[in-house]
């Protein structure tokens, strides 16, 4: 009997704001990066390890400190939306009831985390009818400011003058954070004895920084702790269901049945491999499919892996060693 997975999380603070956001393949693929600066030998022992199908830990994507996503549950019945309406909305008219049922829904669909001592409370009966109960009740259905994303308008600098360049204004999306907040990532480790590397390789990371733009100063942050952790992250006695708290990509012979919001994904080559590609060469990846965290599948009696999701091949059209994780990060649940 393989021994139970073991849990870390690790706590950061932003220094800077962010380009690129935390999302569980970008991160792995930093990690990845780390460890072959240090040693190639260790990184390519993981990317075969994660092609056979036996990752030896799982990467979730980032999330406010404390809190986990806001799960995608099935939607809501007729019938269900007319009960809840009776039974929050004591008092009004039945149109009455309806029309603030209407305005609550929308409310909760920008509601994007629940706090960890919330999901403790909803894991083992999770469903559309019972977030909505439990939100109404703590008055928690507004969106939580823990993190807002700001268009920044940048000039291009002319680099033989070191000048800005006329008429040659771009903006892109950066991400801030209040002062004092944290973030947390989560792993889970099959194999112990990449504990240390992984913890070596997010020190690295944290000298090197996150995402675009790193060189000048965007994607810079402090790693407050990174530590075995029992029993915070929540999980159901008798799970029936997992919500993934990764970006993934499904394997062959993972769950169909489930919900869940979905991106189209287009990535670039890193490192080395980004320059000196040649004239006809270009960085960007095939484009792929993730689900985001918060897709809930149902696994139709089977036992709630450990693990879902693959990596992913042949992704490049130049460099066929290039590949994409897209691991998911399960929290097993009692979906209703």
């Amino acid at each position: 009997m393989m021994p139970a997975p073991t849990v870390y999380r690790l706590v950061l603070e932003p220094r800077s704001s962010f380009l690129t956001e935390l999302q569980s393949d970008a991160i792995m693929g930093h990690i990845a990066w780390m460890a072959a600066y240090r040693n190639k030998n260790d990184v390519t022992e993981l990317i075969e390890r994660c092609k056979d199908g036996t990752p030896p830990f799982l990467v979730s994507s980032g999330f406010p400190h404390e809190h986990l996503p806001m799960p995608v549950p099935p939607p809501l019945r007729h019938e269900e939306k007319n009960s809840l309406a009776d039974s929050l909305y004591k008092g009004l008219s039945k149109q009455e009831r309806l029309a603030i049922m209407q305005d609550h829904l929308k409310k909760l669909k920008k509601c994007k985390y629940l706090s960890i001592n919330e999901w403790h409370r909803l894991i083992e009966d999770l469903s559309s009818q019972r977030v909505i109960e439990y939100l109404w009740e703590t008055q928690n259905a507004d969106e939580k400011k823990l993190q807002s994303k700001v268009v920044v308008v940048r000039t291009a600098i002319n680099r033989l003058t070191g000048t800005a360049a006329e008429g040659r204004l771009y903006d892109h999306e950066e991400m801030y954070f209040a002062s004092g907040s944290k973030l947390d990532i989560w792993f889970k480790f099959f194999d112990d004895s990449m504990v240390q590397k992984v913890t070596i390789w997010l020190e690295d990371l944290s000298i090197h920084g996150f995402g675009a733009n790193a060189s000048s100063g965007a994607g810079q942050f402090e790693i407050i702790s990174f530590e075995k952790t029992a029993n915070v992250l929540p999980e159901a006695k008798e799970p029936n269901a997992f919500m993934s708290l990764s970006h993934f990509t499904p394997a062959a012979m993972d769950p169909v049945t489930g919900w869940c919001n979905y991106i189209v994904k287009r990535g670039k080559l890193g490192g080395q491999y980004a320059v000196g590609l040649g004239a006809r060469a270009h960085v960007w990846k095939f484009p792929f499919v993730m689900f985001t965290p918060g897709a809930v599948f149902k696994t139709e009696g089977q036992r709630v892996r450990d693990y879902y999701g693959r990596l992913i091949e042949n992704i490049h059209e130049s460099h066929k060693s290039a590949v994409q994780f897209a691991y998911a990060f399960p929290l097993k649940i009692g979906l209703k």
